[in-house]
């Protein structure tokens, strides 16, 4: 069931989003703020490797070494391993044969406040309500996001594979704990972000363009 929305957008937000979707530059201010996104990004991930760094060097009673586990679990954890890779493998060439691989700074609301990204990104899954005049904007954003997920969907099976065959070939320690985290996290992802993909799929396919939305002209 669909919701009323609590995030309006203005018309001014909308009309930079369909100028977007239509090939126009992003504005400065815009710039700047997609910039501070992504290095806000860089510093996490850089914060999250270099506390691991650090603590691995300077925290001796932290427990980082692991032994190869034998069995049939070992077994397991080799075949998952090596499946990894295989998954990766055929995750490039499928998104190479279908061009699936989508351009870079092609987000059409790119550079907004998030709390204006996050509206209109609900809009386009259809899980609140939505201006009927902006309906082909939000099939063009549906189609972008769609487009954006399906490389996340593709390699993320390689991952679960890579951090599944770790745990199951070594013993346990705090560096397979932080790998568990990780197998978490990216279940986690990929689990929202197939069902997301699916919700921007019955978006496009409930809301046709407006020239099949509109009735011929009699005559």
């Amino acid at each position: 069931m669909r919701r009323d929305s609590d995030e309006p957008i203005s018309d001014a937000t909308w009309e930079t989003v369909a100028e977007t979707i239509a090939g126009r530059p992003l504005a400065a201010v815009r710039r700047r703020r997609q910039q501070w996104r992504v290095v806000l990004v860089v510093l996490v991930m850089v914060a999250v490797v270099g506390g691991a760094f650090v603590g691995w060097r300077l925290g001796p009673d932290i427990d980082f070494d692991t032994e190869p586990r034998d069995g049939a679990w070992g077994t397991v954890g080799a075949v998952c391993l090596l499946a990894s890779l295989v998954a990766w493998v055929v995750a490039v060439v499928w998104l190479l044969r279908r061009n699936a691989f989508p351009p870079l700074g092609n987000d059409p609301t790119a550079g907004l406040r998030t709390r204006e990204r996050r509206a209109i990104d609900r809009m386009a899954r259809g899980v609140t309500v939505w201006p009927d005049e902006r309906t082909d904007v939000l099939r063009a954003v549906a189609e972008q996001r769609r487009r954006t997920s399906t490389p996340i969907i593709a390699f993320a099976p390689g991952f679960l594979l890579l951090w599944s065959g770790n745990l199951l070939t070594t013993t346990w320690s705090t560096f397979t704990a932080i790998q568990a985290v990780a197998l978490v996290f990216f279940a986690v992802v990929l689990a929202l972000a197939l069902r997301w993909r699916a919700q921007y799929r019955a978006f496009v396919e409930r809301n046709p363009p407006r020239a099949e939305r509109e009735p011929a002209p009699a005559g």
